[in-house]
């Protein structure tokens, strides 16, 4: 992979809802592989998502809860359903 093609998305100048939704989507597609993967990224930023010919790619796994054989119980709030 050639160094040139990979840019952090925080220096990226989007123009049009188009590019600006098919990156929202790419993003969220990543966030649930990971989540499926039972594992949580706890450092979404700009400065970790990268775009690599047009796609974007979620970086910088160092603040990542396991969630395998986690529970947890909510006691308030709104449940998501």
């Amino acid at each position: 992979m050639d160094r040139a093609s990979i840019q952090p998305a925080s220096r990226v100048t989007l123009s049009g809802e188009a590019c600006v939704m098919r990156i929202f989507v790419q993003l969220t597609r990543a966030l649930r592989y990971i989540h499926s993967m039972k594992s949580l990224h706890l450092d979404i930023k700009p400065q970790n998502l990268f775009l690599v010919r047009s796609h974007i790619k979620v970086a910088d796994f160092g603040l990542v809860k396991d969630l395998e054989g986690f529970s947890a119980a909510v006691t308030g709030g709104w449940s998501g359903q």
